[in-house]
């Protein structure tokens, strides 16, 4: 099972880290381990921008037809794929045993600076480079 955290990174994090992915990773890895609220806070605030879920819920709600919520459970039958997504303002969390789950894809609209992160796998990548198919894309790994 993959437990994958999506991040919407401000366009000056992006900036400042394209290229720069294991230094990224690791701070959201610090971010994630924070016990301090306020420093954490502080921390996501520098790095991150919070995601706007009621927009995601009613592009969900209309793509799939499912009421809005907090956690979908999507089967996808075309690809033969089930996962678990859950809506925080902080990140989206994505369950699925899956590498590369087709929900990505519908993620990738949202937004050019997503980052994807893997904490267990230590994988992490920018959403863009997997979904976008003018551009090689690799796993990274620590």
């Amino acid at each position: 099972m993959r437990k994958y955290y999506v991040f919407h990174l401000r366009r000056s994090s992006y900036e400042a880290y394209d290229g720069k992915e294991s230094s990224l990773f690791l701070s959201l890895q610090k971010l994630r381990e924070t016990k301090g609220y306020a420093e954490g806070l502080s921390l996501y605030n520098q790095i991150c921008d919070p995601f706007d879920v009621s927009q995601l819920q009613e592009y969900f709600s209309k793509k799939y037809h499912v009421e809005k919520k907090k956690r979908y459970y999507f089967v996808d039958h075309k690809y033969d794929q089930t996962y678990l997504l859950e809506l925080n303002y902080s990140c989206l969390v994505l369950l699925t045993k899956e590498n590369l789950p087709n929900v990505f894809l519908n993620l990738s609209f949202y937004s050019p600076y997503l980052f994807v992160c893997d904490f267990e796998n230590k994988d992490y990548f920018w959403l863009y480079d997997i979904t976008s198919r003018t551009r090689k894309y690799a796993y990274n790994q620590v």
